[in-house]
């Protein structure tokens, strides 16, 4: 089954296609998921700490913070 591996171009660009795209998509993961975990993304959007239930918000500025 494998004897046999056809290498052309088309085969070339899906392969680089799908590899950008999962490099940038890990990529973006990585730096939201940092910017998230610092206690100054808490603090700039007036957020309750990590393991504090809600928001110190009222409901017109939360709608303006996930817009």
């Amino acid at each position: 089954m494998l004897n046999h591996l056809a290498v052309n171009s088309y085969n070339l660009w899906v392969v680089i296609f799908v590899a950008l795209g999962t490099i940038s998509t890990a990529y973006g993961l990585a730096i939201i998921g940092s910017t998230v975990g610092q206690p100054n993304f808490y603090t700039y959007f007036d957020l309750a700490p990590a393991g504090e239930p809600g928001t110190r918000l009222n409901p017109a500025q939360l709608d303006s913070v996930m817009l």
